[in-house]
């Protein structure tokens, strides 16, 4: 008489249950990550408007430039942002009012800020 004997594994029903739930775990990943450099962008655009804001208080006018490679002066305010962000930072302060336009960009999302404007996602 033969013995039962059932090789031990996976059936494919178990393999493919098991690959849709690292899919979706994944999916949900990648949307909370997208989100949360969404967030940081954001975060990053009014802090900087804030910092610009306040130089402008102390200074009469806009910094020329926020190059953090030059230390701060009268004409340049170093902002700092998160890695792998870019800022982009036009002024004119021979305008009345002096105003200013920043942007922030990570290479998905961009958003801009002006002196007089709320937060906007371009």
């Amino acid at each position: 008489m033969k013995a039962n004997r059932r090789l031990k594994g996976y059936t494919v029903i178990e393999n493919l249950a098991i690959i849709v739930v690292i899919a979706l775990i994944v999916g949900i990943s990648v949307i909370a990550y997208s989100e949360a450099l969404d967030s940081s962008l954001q975060s990053n655009l009014v802090n900087a408007s804030i910092e610009l804001k306040i130089f402008q208080a102390e200074n009469n006018k806009f910094p020329e430039t926020i190059d953090c490679n030059r230390s701060d002066s009268t004409t340049n305010k170093c902002i700092k942002t998160s890695l792998g962000v870019m800022l982009t930072y036009q002024v004119n302060n021979s305008s009345n009012p002096q105003t200013f336009e920043l942007y922030d960009t990570n290479g998905f999302s961009t958003y801009r800020i002006t002196s007089h404007s709320q937060l906007k996602k371009m």
